[in-house]
């Protein structure tokens, strides 16, 4: 499998299972599948019909479970979708060196890979990610510099050197020209919102 992050953590069902056998024993169930997913920070297991596994796959993200504990409940109770509900934190243990977490699953389908009505999608999209941006941040962890929702400036460098990476030719030039356009836009001027 490839690999998306320098350092990142490989994981496998059988890591999946001696975790669960050694720390949360009940919850072990004899179907483990990686759940193939566009997701960059975690691996996620589906175990049973009824569970899934949150593998960090990298060090950044290992404080995402505890924030998931403490801010997912609340926000549940405000959002017209259902949120996923945290069971337990796993600690590091064979050889895995990381925080990890289990949750309930949730049952429906990946729009990228289901027919699914798409004027739906879209109204009910815009209702949660309304529904998110009008939940009061009052507590909330503060965005770090650079972080997802950030001022497109935070990031210029950063991007830059990626764009450089992509070598010279007119398809590299034309990105170029897209990010300084977007560099232009307007940046957000009101508070800080929830966002994914």
């Amino acid at each position: 499998m490839r690999q998306m992050h320098e350092g990142q953590v490989v994981t496998s069902p059988d890591l999946v299972t001696r975790l669960l056998s050694g720390q949360f024993p009940g919850w072990l169930r004899p179907e483990i599948t990686l759940v193939k997913s566009f997701g960059t920070d975690h691996d996620i297991y589906r175990v049973g019909d009824d569970l899934c596994v949150r593998l960090p796959k990298i060090e950044w993200a290992t404080a995402q479970a505890d924030k998931e504990r403490r801010w997912l409940p609340p926000l549940a109770n405000r959002l017209p979708v259902r949120v996923p509900r945290q069971l337990g934190i796993g600690a590091p243990a064979e050889g895995y060196p990381f925080r990890w977490s289990v949750c309930e699953w949730i049952h429906g389908s990946d729009a990228n890979r289901a027919r699914v009505d798409l004027d739906r999608l879209a109204d009910d999209l815009a209702a949660f990610v309304t529904a998110l941006s009008n939940i009061a941040t009052t507590g909330a962890p503060l965005r770090p510099a650079g972080a997802r929702g950030c001022p497109l400036s935070e990031v210029d460098d950063a991007v830059r050197r990626s764009i450089a990476a992509l070598g010279n030719d007119r398809a590299t030039d034309e990105v170029r020209h897209l990010w300084d356009e977007s560099l232009g836009a307007a940046a957000w001027s009101g508070k800080e919102v929830w966002v994914h």
